[in-house]
């Protein structure tokens, strides 16, 4: 099941991450085991998630997908071998809550796009320190799958940068 997209008002969101390239046949398998890695980093900081857990998609090449994998945090971190420090940028965001399988995602995200086309809210995507463009569309998973059994009760929230004109 998919909301509403709604167009909203979102402040700059710093984030820790494991940064991965993966087809998408391998995002079940290669992914999801980093939400855990990315979050036992932050227990050996001292740190705490500020937020659900994302796979922020950076880039897209036919098949093959560039994906942070992390948490919001309170304030920018130190990148070092094992995560990078990145953020979302201030700006207005489409934003869509699915609820339903993991599997159903890929679906959403075309409904979205469907819903953009329509309506004009372009994705668009930004810059990072070094000045390399990258996407914003990016899931936010709030429910646990292990606390939610049930996978069609399964949250996320699907968001993007809005093109400003």
């Amino acid at each position: 099941m998919l909301s509403e997209p709604k167009i909203e008002h979102r402040d700059k969101l710093n984030y820790v991450a494991m940064r991965s390239t993966v087809t998408m046949p391998e995002i079940p398998s290669k992914l999801p085991q980093q939400i855990g890695m990315v979050y036992s980093w932050l227990q050996r900081q001292g740190l705490h998630p500020t937020g659900a857990p994302f796979f922020r998609y950076i880039s897209m090449h036919g098949d093959t997908l560039g994906v942070d994998v992390g948490f919001p945090v309170a304030h920018p971190v130190q990148s070092d071998a094992e995560v990078i420090c990145g953020n979302f940028p201030a700006g207005n965001y489409v934003t869509v809550l699915y609820t339903g399988n993991y599997t159903g995602l890929r679906d959403a995200h075309m409904k979205l796009e469907e819903w953009s086309n329509k309506t004009g809210n372009k994705p668009t995507s930004a810059k990072d320190t070094n000045g390399q463009l990258l996407g914003t569309r990016t899931e936010h998973y709030l429910s646990d799958p292990n606390i939610v059994k049930d996978p069609n009760q399964w949250e996320t929230v699907i968001m993007y940068l809005v093109k400003e004109d």
